[in-house]
């Protein structure tokens, strides 16, 4: 048989996949464990892809911690939307504490969409 079918038929014996298990060359087993490995990930392609939000903590963990209530409170007060951009009318666009920096730059004509 082929390579492929030759693979998978002695992949559920025992016996027989011990026997064989010398047959494939460098370039098959390579192909076989990335085909394998493709397939193991599928699922978690497959769950992603239906997700509407993802949470941004999940890649990088305290994100949201240099976002302190002054942080909040400056943005509440100073930036505004219209005409669907964002605008900050501050002159302080950098605020840093303990845990980080945020940094604000607006530049004219910045759009949001």
């Amino acid at each position: 048989m082929p390579y492929p079918f030759n693979y998978f038929s002695s992949l559920f014996q025992v016996r027989k996949a011990f026997a064989n298990r010398k047959q494939l060359n460098w370039f098959q087993m390579i192909f076989t464990s990335l085909f394998l490995l493709s397939l193991t990930l599928i699922p978690v392609a497959v769950q992603n892809a239906e997700l509407q939000t993802y949470p941004l903590t999940t890649f990088v963990s305290d994100v949201f911690d240099p976002l302190t209530d002054d942080v909040m409170k400056d943005f509440k007060e100073n930036i505004q939307i219209n005409q669907q951009e964002l605008v900050y009318n501050s002159h302080f666009g950098v605020h840093k504490n303990e845990t980080g920096h945020v940094i604000l730059v607006i530049t004219k004509g910045t759009s949001i969409r």
